[in-house]
């Protein structure tokens, strides 16, 4: 029986990240911490979202894609002598407040300018390499927290986030390539 079908056997994914150096998370999360109560956070206690988790800005990173279906993206990314000019550092241009499933919770987000040379990236990892069908387009954005649905709360959250994160430059680290959770490679940036 193939993988995929079978509802006992989950098939093991792969993905890419950048990472923001430890000076950019550490910022982000002292402006989140101040910000909202660790009492408004919100938790999955869902073994499949333990990601949902509050704030999470100490895990602060970028997917470039997640649904690869084959281990050896890091092997294959160096053998293609694709030259990419990483991007080392961005300006955060947005913040939103999405709505998070079934209403229970709201996921904040900052969006942060993305150069040419990650899109041509994507773009190679999406033509180069087995995705699931339903593998997200890239939607460049930096998790900052899951807080749980209060009312009118969020739009008051929100521009006070905007006041103190928009125009922010936030730093890269390393962009890291994951199989089944485990990193299977990575290119420093610093």
């Amino acid at each position: 029986m193939d993988d995929n079908l079978d509802p006992n056997k989950v098939t093991p994914l792969g993905g890419i990240g950048i990472d923001l150096t430890e000076e950019s998370k550490q910022m982000l999360f002292e402006v989140v911490s101040k910000l909202i109560p660790k009492k408004d956070y919100f938790q999955s206690f869902d073994p499949g979202y333990t990601y949902i988790n509050g704030n999470v800005t100490k895990k602060g990173h970028i997917t470039i894609c997640y649904g690869v279906k084959n281990s050896n993206l890091k092997k294959q990314f160096d053998s293609s002598n694709l030259k990419i000019k990483w991007q080392k550092v961005s300006v955060i241009k947005e913040i939103q407040i999405n709505l998070g499933y079934q209403g229970l919770y709201y996921v904040i987000v900052a969006i942060p300018e993305i150069d040419k040379d990650i899109l041509l990236f994507y773009d190679w990892v999406r033509k180069n390499n087995e995705l699931l069908p339903d593998s997200p387009s890239f939607d460049p954005h930096l998790a900052l927290c899951y807080i749980k649905n209060q009312g009118n709360y969020p739009k008051e959250l929100l521009k006070k986030l905007q006041q103190k994160l928009v125009g922010k430059t936030v730093k890269f680290d390393s962009v890291n390539f994951y199989y089944a959770d485990e990193k299977i490679g990575s290119v420093s940036l610093l």
